[in-house]
């Protein structure tokens, strides 16, 4: 069954496909997911049973993501659920460490460059 709370188009930035594990904790539970696209502003997660007690535009989570080649962990805290679809959600950065942010736009920027030789 299809549920589409709060889900539009309207995002900033270009979203690029990625694949890799998270973490993340709502309702003082620890869940596990995957990330699908990234941008400088948010992702989108899929997560089986991890979507259970969220709330589109009302629930917050804190996310967990260790990029490729990296060993320390980013932590995005907080993190709006935008919208909620089957198994999917997105989420909105709203607070992380300066440096963390830094971090993701790094990450994206190697996405973004053209594959070399």
């Amino acid at each position: 069954m299809s549920t589409q709370l709060g889900h539009d188009n309207r995002r900033s930035g270009v979203r690029y496909p990625v694949s890799m594990a998270i973490r993340f904790s709502c309702l003082a539970q620890e869940r596990t997911g995957h990330l699908v696209n990234v941008s400088a502003k948010g992702c989108c997660v899929v997560s089986r049973n991890g979507t259970r007690g969220l709330t589109a535009g009302k629930s917050f989570v804190i996310v967990w993501m260790k990029l490729p080649g990296e060993s320390t962990t980013i932590r995005v805290n907080p993190a709006r659920v935008r919208w909620i679809q089957d198994d999917r959600f997105g989420l909105e950065f709203i607070a992380a460490k300066s440096a963390d942010f830094v971090r993701i736009e790094r990450f994206l920027n190697t996405l973004a460059e053209p594959e070399s030789r």
